[in-house]
């Protein structure tokens, strides 16, 4: 959670859910875009308003009380990773 000030988070998968969804094991069902999860922590901050997270400059992050924390990994469990990637990588696939 980006409270104590560190400048870099790890994505344990909410944060990219909530930007492009998932999917699961039931078919090819995918949830939708900012989907949150409130059985974990990073879905009930998503859904009380207290952190947004979002895309600046294509990197995403994080903001609370005014202050952004990047993310250092994203989850993107949708597998639609060419939306995601910094234009640099674009060039090469």
């Amino acid at each position: 959670m980006p409270y104590w000030g560190d400048k870099f988070l790890f994505d344990p998968a909410g944060y990219g859910q909530y930007l492009d969804g998932a999917h699961v094991q039931r078919g090819n069902y995918f949830f939708k875009r900012r989907w949150i999860g409130l059985n974990t922590q990073v879905g009930k901050e998503i859904k009380s308003k207290r952190i947004r997270v979002k895309f600046t400059k294509k990197k995403p992050i994080i903001i609370y009380n005014n202050n952004i924390t990047e993310l250092a990994s994203l989850h993107v469990h949708s597998k639609r990773l060419k939306k995601f990637l910094p234009k640099e990588y674009k060039k090469l696939i």
